[in-house]
This record gives C-alpha cells, structure tokens and sequence, in this order.
C-alpha cells in the first residue's frame, strides 16, 4: 500500500497541475475578451463610417430609416446625434420620442467623435444591468456623431462556451497527467519505502537483509551505500562474536 511519501508526490503533483490549469483558463479567458472586443470594435467602427457614407449619398430615407437600416445590418443599436450632443435619431426609439432623450454630448464615445475622432467605450447600463460597447465616429461634412452600440453579452456568451470547451479538454488533459504523476510518484516512492522498511528490520537485528533490483540513478546508488553499511555493521557484529568466543 502507498505509503505517506507517496501521497506526498501525488499531492504535490495534483496542486501544481490544477494551479497550472487554472492559470491558463484564466489567462486564455482575459486574452479571448479582449480579441473578441478588438474585433467587434472593427465591426462597429466599419458599419459606423458605412453609415456615415448614406447619410452623405442618400436624400430619399430619413435619418431614423437610416438608422434602422444599419442597425439591422450589424444587429447592433444606432443613434445619430447632431455638433450639440442632440440625438437626432435612434433605431430602438421611436422618431416621436427621441427628442425627450438625454443630450450625449459628455457620453466620452460621442465627445470623442464630436471632435473628429473614431472613439470606443465600455460602460455599464445601470437601467439594463449590463455591459455594453459603444463606437462612434465623426458624421462628416454635416458634423455631429454615429454612436453604434451592443451588449458584450455575446461576447460574454462566446467566452463561456470556449470555456466550456478549455475545461473539457484541460479536464482530460489533467486526467491523463495524474495518471502519469500516480506513475512518476509510485516509481519514486517505491524505493524510498523499500529503504525505510530495510532500516526497520536492520533496527530488528536482520543484519543479512538486502535492497534488491536497484537502479541505475541516484536513489539507485544510495540503496547501494545502504546495502554497503548493512554488510559493514554485519561484519563488525560478526567480528565482535568471535572475539567473545
């Protein structure tokens, strides 16, 4: 049966796997958030100036058609907003209301695009209770700012199911791992054990008691000093008698 040294290696081996699992799971999961959002970033800023582009070329649809069009386009939500920070347009508000909304000059995405600048922002909804990201970017020759907007809800959504995917396969892989390290543990544990029960029965007075198939590394060459002090101690107790004799 395994003795104490054994479960020793095994408990060693077990935390520094799992720590290393861990760490991964949590360094892949900041890098994939951060990719994700790196790209929907792209997206947004892309349908932004795609935008920009109708509202300059197309006299026929108004600015809320405008607005709806792109918004389907890039499933996200649009709001088109004058030089002031006036919402002219919002593809989740109906055109009658969307003169009772909050003036977003001093939201930082469309004060960003207000001076000229392609912008990104995150905030949280505190009204929804989620994490949305906002792009705008510069309306043109008209001035003003398209503010496009979605929740990292998919990108949260996406997270969780790689994952999913990461803990099966690190699941697996630390299967297969301990199973190496129960192998790793028990061939270091066996000869240790072997040498704590020779000392046991030199202690009883089996002064001929052996270590046998000894390897070749260096719990390999202390078994063999060990063997080496048995037959010395043997030889001197064996001497000792003969002198009595």
């Amino acid at each position: 049966m395994p003795g104490r040294f054994f479960w020793k290696l095994i408990s060693a081996f077990a935390g520094l796997l799992l720590a290393s699992t861990a760490a991964t799971d949590l360094l892949l999961t900041r890098y994939l958030r951060v990719e994700l959002i790196e790209q929907l970033s792209g997206g947004l800023l892309t349908q932004g100036r795609l935008l920009e582009d109708r509202l300059r070329e197309n006299s026929k649809l108004s600015r809320q058609e405008l607005a709806l069009q792109a918004a389907r386009d890039c499933s996200c939500r649009v709001t088109v907003v004058d030089p002031e920070g006036k919402v002219l347009a919002d593809s989740e508000v109906d055109q009658g209301a969307v003169g009772n909304m909050d003036n977003h000059a001093a939201r930082s995405e469309v004060a960003g695009a207000l001076v000229g600048r392609e912008t990104v922002s995150q905030r949280r909804s505190g009204t929804l209770g989620k994490d949305f990201l906002y792009a705008a970017v510069p309306a043109g020759n008209g001035g003003g700012a398209l503010r496009l907007s979605i929740s990292l809800e998919q990108v949260d959504a996406q997270i969780s199911r790689l994952r999913r995917l990461v803990v099966l396969v690190s699941g697996a892989a630390l299967g297969a791992a301990l199973l190496l390290a129960w192998a790793m543990a028990r061939g270091l544990s066996r000869p240790v054990d072997e040498m704590a029960a020779l000392a046991g029965r030199l202690v009883e007075g089996d002064y001929d008691a052996r270590l046998r198939n000894l390897s070749n590394d260096e719990l390999g060459r202390l078994g063999e000093m060990i063997n080496v002090l048995a037959a010395k101690v043997s030889e001197s107790l064996s001497s000792l008698s003969h002198e009595k004799a």
